[in-house]
């Protein structure tokens, strides 16, 4: 499937980017990170990754000292919310 497609793309809607941005940025200019879900947007030749929301790690769930990593709690916490997105929406 993936080898007849030409093009990869992701989109995200303001809001999401925003979210992302006061995240992701950060004073001390320390790396961070947050997972993201996304819909697949299928066309002939292409493929976009639909971002529809950012999970944003809470204090004790990564570690940033230079690099920044992420606990298991975490991805299970992320992984939980990819499989029943609802919850995220609060429905």
């Amino acid at each position: 499937m993936l080898e007849n497609l030409r093009s990869f793309s992701a989109a995200l809607p303001q809001q999401v980017h925003n979210e992302a941005l006061r995240h992701l940025v950060r004073t001390d200019r320390q790396e961070d990170l947050c997972f993201g879900l996304w819909n697949p947007s299928l066309g002939n030749r292409r493929l976009t990754a639909l971002i529809t929301d950012v999970i944003v790690p809470a204090e004790h769930e990564r570690r940033v000292r230079g690099n920044v990593s992420f606990t298991s709690d975490y991805y299970c916490r992320a992984l939980s919310l990819a499989i029943h997105p609802r919850i995220i929406k609060g429905t």
